[in-house]
């Protein structure tokens, strides 16, 4: 029996790719103790494989036994060390193979957005996944950074098509750095982390001679 779609974005991207089982099988995944984050990497790699099966072009070269959709969903989210080169190359033979890249990974969602979709529209309780280890907020981190950079690139290769701008081949970096504006030190990351906040913390709390 076909779910009924509901309005947010998870439902209106089940619509879109025809997922009709999507609900079940996120509950299920979720009840069985899937977190949130790899939620949300299932449904993305379903939506690129949705659009590789339509694709009007062959794509039976890209989807090879040794470059499969999981490998093509690496490249594009930015989960592997893949080159600028190597990203800019698959999005233009998935395109060629009439694939819309653009229009695919704007569908990605994140795990906020599969919390929200099982909180409001399926009633599940995700109360459990509430606390936050280092590894989650890298991962979060991570995510927003490369796909920035992805949206970025995109855009600056869309201007370079549209002939607005003229520049060698690209690279395009995004770096997060959080600054304490008791002190005004400022930290990448990993580095806060690693030292558990900003050194001010610490001055603050030796005693004074």
């Amino acid at each position: 029996m076909a779910e009924s779609p509901c309005s947010c974005k998870v439902g209106r991207v089940a619509e879109r790719y025809d997922l009709s089982d999507l609900d079940t099988d996120l509950q299920s995944r979720h009840d069985a103790g899937t977190s949130l984050r790899a939620l949300a990497t299932v449904l993305n790699k379903r939506i690129l494989r949705t659009a590789l099966e339509r694709a009007g072009g062959d794509t039976s070269t890209l989807v090879s036994s040794d470059r499969g959709v999981d490998a093509l969903f690496d490249v594009l989210d930015g989960s592997t060390e893949a080159t600028d080169t190597e990203r800019v190359r698959v999005k233009t033979r998935l395109e060629q193979a009439g694939v819309d890249v653009e229009a695919v990974t704007d569908d990605w969602v994140s795990h906020a957005t599969i919390k929200s979709h099982l909180n409001e529209c399926l009633s599940v309780d995700t109360s459990r996944e509430t606390s936050i280890t280092e590894s989650d907020a890298i991962d979060t981190i991570e995510w927003t950074r490369t796909r920035s950079e992805n949206v970025i690139a995109e855009t600056i290769e869309r201007l370079q098509n549209a002939g607005l701008i003229a520049v060698g081949e690209p690279t395009t970096s995004v770096r997060a750095r959080i600054t304490c504006e008791d002190c005004g030190r400022s930290y990448a990351v990993r580095d806060l982390l690693d030292a558990g906040g900003c050194a001010c913390r610490d001055d603050e709390s030796r005693p004074r001679e």
